[in-house]
């Protein structure tokens, strides 16, 4: 395929014209680490062209234990995106869950 047939994918084409809670703080993955959290929401993006190659992440919303208000971040661990997934496929929102760092991204 040469480049004047490709087809430029955006967050627009592939997640909606509808912006992931844009009313929600936005927060660092790094942030959100080594803490339990309630998945309230996430939506997995597939074949992300980036800087670092094409790619597949996770918009995520959380909410902290007691709080009405919750915050997004995102997460382009192979591991997490699997499990967020499946939790979706499944129907299995809102769960609690605690996204580590230990090499590689995973959430228990």
């Amino acid at each position: 395929m040469n480049k004047e047939n490709e087809v430029k994918r955006t967050f627009k084409s592939e997640v909606g014209s509808a912006r992931f809670y844009p009313e929600m703080e936005k927060r660092d993955l790094s942030e959100c680490l080594d803490e339990e959290y309630e998945m309230i929401d996430a939506r997995i993006v597939r074949g992300y062209k980036g800087k670092f190659g094409i790619s597949d992440f996770a918009l995520i919303l959380f909410r902290e234990a007691g709080s009405e208000t919750g915050f997004t971040t995102l997460c382009g661990g192979k591991v997490v995106v699997k499990k967020i997934q499946q939790a979706l496929d499944e129907g299995l929102l809102p769960l609690y869950g605690t996204i580590t760092d230990k090499g590689y991204y995973d959430i228990n």
